[in-house]
């Protein structure tokens, strides 16, 4: 029974490793099966993760917990792998690189997120952790014969490893002062046994450190606008939603359930993290001129909006954290798959590329126009009641000057959206003639502006469903 439950798992490499083989044996010019084989397994792991719905119980030693949370994600992850897979068939299929071990790594990286967000064991979360960074090091400079990649890569894997031993110091502090490395575990120990040593406060700190290089918080947010314009773009559209999402998922199992003793130090900790990250991510947004780093920043800010729910730490911020992953990651899959498709036409790299586009592309402008609407936080988006339902949170528990600060922040993020949907709707085109949207950007392009939609107008049921699959009750 262990197996069927990590049976989307298995599948997904088992998948991995076929597509490892055909890399190896076919030509470079006979590979366009591998997105349609990389699609069909993400979408076959779908299939599977059926039954264990419903299902709540511990695999392989406490080391994996089969629950809502666990199972939410792994919903969320097999999406991203679908969405990021069919916006990257066309990019790869241009590139003089192989496009075959691409889709490799992307599957083992999932593999990895989906470990990180099930697993309640801190070396499980850390092993998760690492598989889909040495994942994401490689996919930032797949284009060796590109500059830019190679410094994105270079530079996220040298931050990379600093922070990842940081984060296994502060496990390893966890570990020695608890004699465990299982949260369960760890969350019985009595709260004055856990709140009084200095030791945990240092591992505490650690583990903030670590997790917020992962999710680009700031101020360990340094590698992100340089990663997001230097790697190929469909990895950038990875970067903004998989890792980011696989980093919150661990530390809500890690902070609010295995650290509950500790919340009075954290918590704070958190507050101050988000509105610095909010705030850092929105000023330095509007200063961009190339829309990867844009959006990079807007990325930071977002994760600064989220960090708003760790602060606050209860049962409504941890549902509302949920359901702003979930919404971000089709808003942003949509936002890139435009991005995607500008740059494979030897364009999109800056904002003024975009002149014009409501003209070239009046649907796809359109989509654009839902995506940034919702990412500022205007009703019947998804965006809104995402930024809702943590302002909501942080209001309920007194948090009040944090929600403050992230209406004023979320006013502040209309300056730059606004400045690609002028470029779009407001400037002439350098070229009149029309952009045609291939089927499968097409086809993340329209699911990402429906569910922005529907999201925004039927959010109660996701909630709803949320609250079913919550870590907090």
């Amino acid at each position: 029974m262990d197996y069927l439950y990590i049976l989307p798992e298995l599948i997904i490499v088992a998948v991995a490793l076929v597509l490892l083989v055909g890399a190896a044996l076919s030509p470079k010019d006979r590979q366009g099966y591998m997105p349609v084989v990389a699609t069909a397994g993400f979408l076959a792991a779908l299939v599977a993760v059926y039954p264990a719905l419903g299902q709540e119980t511990n695999i392989f030693g406490r080391m994996i917990t089969v629950d809502g949370f666990a199972q939410f994600f792994k919903v969320i992850f097999l999406i991203v792998g679908v969405l990021v897979t069919l916006s990257s068939a066309g990019y790869m299929s241009k590139q003089k690189t192989s496009g075959g071990e691409y889709y490799v790594l992307l599957m083992f990286a999932v593999t990895g997120m989906i470990f990180m967000a099930s697993s309640t064991d801190l070396l499980a979360i850390w092993l998760g952790l690492e598989l889909v960074s040495i994942s994401s090091y490689i996919l930032a400079g797949y284009r060796r014969e590109d500059p830019k990649s190679n410094e994105a890569a270079i530079k996220y894997f040298l931050m990379g490893a600093i922070a990842s031993a940081v984060l296994l110091f502060g496990l390893s502090l966890v570990y020695g002062y608890t004699g465990t490395t299982n949260l369960v575990d760890i969350a019985q120990i009595e709260t004055k046994a856990l709140a009084g040593p200095a030791v945990l406060g240092v591992a505490m700190f650690m583990l903030v450190a670590g997790f917020g290089f992962k999710v680009a918080m700031v101020p360990f947010h340094m590698w992100a606008p340089d990663a997001y314009e230097g790697a190929p773009t469909p990895v950038t559209a990875f970067f903004s939603i998989g890792p980011k999402a696989a980093g919150l998922a661990a530390m809500i199992r890690i902070f609010p359930v295995g650290l509950s003793a500790l919340t009075s130090k954290w918590s704070l900790l958190f507050a101050i993290i988000a509105a610095v990250t909010m705030t850092v991510g929105n000023l330095t947004a509007l200063s961009q001129k190339n829309i990867k780093r844009m959006m990079a920043y807007s990325s930071i800010a977002q994760v600064g909006y989220i960090t708003i729910g760790l602060a606050v730490a209860t049962a409504a911020s941890v549902n509302a954290i949920m359901f702003y992953i979930m919404a971000y990651v089709f808003i942003n899959a949509g936002l890139f798959s435009m991005i995607i498709l500008l740059d494979e036409r030897g364009i999109g790299q800056k904002i003024e590329d975009y002149a014009g586009l409501s003209q070239r592309a009046p649907v796809a402008a359109a989509a654009m126009v839902v995506f940034f609407i919702a990412l500022i936080g205007i009703p019947f988006t998804s965006g809104f009641f995402a930024k809702f339902f943590i302002f909501a949170a942080a209001v309920q528990s007194g948090f009040m000057w944090l929600a403050i600060i992230l209406a004023v922040n979320s006013a502040i993020s209309v300056g730059y959206y606004y400045g690609v949907v002028k470029a779009m709707y407001l400037d002439a085109p350098k070229d009149a003639s029309p952009v045609k949207v291939p089927r499968a950007l097409g086809a993340v392009l329209l699911t990402g502006a429906l569910a922005t939609l529907a999201l925004g107008v039927f959010s109660e049921p996701f909630i709803r469903l949320i609250g079913l699959a919550s870590l907090l009750r």
